[in-house]
């Protein structure tokens, strides 16, 4: 159990990077919570989500992390669009690893097990 809970973390602490990794190459300003009032209006912040919000009929995205960098990602629709563009590319790319690799896997079967 001890195992899967330290597998756990680590899996979240890696996905929490990648996503900051991707909101910051999309363009998303990365705004340290330094002062006590910065910090506490990031503990209401529901924490590693991106949600939309609406500030004088303009669209943005925010994106907490009061944990690790203890900071705030925030960014247009433009960026958010660059976000979504770079998730889609990353999870394409990820497949397209997945099946080359099985593929590879099965002829090194077969060129290695004398079934030929």
């Amino acid at each position: 159990m001890a195992i899967g809970l330290v597998l756990g973390v680590a899996g979240c602490a890696t996905t929490t990077a990648r996503t900051e990794n991707l909101l910051s190459q999309a363009g998303f300003r990365r705004v340290p919570a330094d002062t006590p009032a910065k910090m506490a209006h990031l503990q209401t912040l529901a924490p590693h989500r991106l949600i939309g919000r609406t500030h004088q009929g303009k669209k943005y995205y925010v994106y907490a992390d009061p944990d690790g960098c203890r900071c705030l990602y925030i960014g247009s629709s433009a960026q958010y669009q660059g976000y979504q563009r770079l998730v889609q590319q990353q999870q394409a790319a990820a497949q397209q690893w997945e099946s080359t690799g099985v593929e590879e896997a099965r002829e090194w079967e077969i060129e290695n097990s004398g079934l030929q």
